[in-house]
């Protein structure tokens, strides 16, 4: 999913300045106009009504963005005990104590006390840390909209599948093919 973000750039304009409540109407923003960039060009390619095709894709990402969110707090709630996040530069943290991070929408789950430090990818120390490959999420959000959540999932899937046969096991195995062991 990574290389999809890499190759397509996705807005990450601040129209709506740098608040916790900004924020989420920033991701919001952001994903419309990426949704009406994809509903116009598939409505071109098909000859369809492009302002239309634009209006359309623009909701359905916007739809997807709040939903990514909404799923985001759900299980940073729960996965932190019914606690509050705490919101840093654009983005939720909920403290958890699961062994690992999972990014949705702008909201990022796992342990706060870990998040800062260098990924460890085989015990090879990288020049990145876990919250800067939690934020690199976020951008893959907006730009895969409605299907983030499901291809999120079924990149996990194939990367534990691959875990299991190579015995590398079911974590390192879905992270491996995302350059990290622990976050997701």
């Amino acid at each position: 999913m990574g290389l999809a973000t890499a190759i397509v750039p996705t807005p990450a304009f601040q129209p709506f300045g740098g608040s916790w409540l900004g924020s989420i109407l920033n991701q919001e923003f952001n994903a419309a106009l990426t949704g009406a960039a994809f509903g116009g060009a598939y409505a071109s390619a098909t000859g369809g009504d492009i302002g239309q095709g634009m209006v359309a894709g623009a909701t359905v990402w916007a739809v997807g963005a709040g939903v990514n969110q909404a799923i985001g707090h759900a299980v940073g709630f729960i996965a932190s005990g019914f606690k509050a996040p705490t919101f840093a530069n654009g983005a939720f943290y909920y403290d958890a104590n699961t062994g690992g991070w999972i990014t949705l929408g702008n909201v990022v789950t796992g342990p706060q006390s870990g998040i800062n430090k260098s990924v460890d990818l085989n015990g090879v120390t990288q020049s990145y840390t876990y919250k800067q490959h939690e934020l690199g999420h976020i951008p893959q959000g907006t730009l895969l909209g409605p299907g983030y959540v499901p291809l999120h999932a079924a990149s996990l899937t194939v990367g534990a599948i691959v875990g299991v046969f190579t015995g590398s096991g079911v974590i390192t195995g879905s992270q491996r093919s995302k350059g990290s062991n622990l976050s997701i």
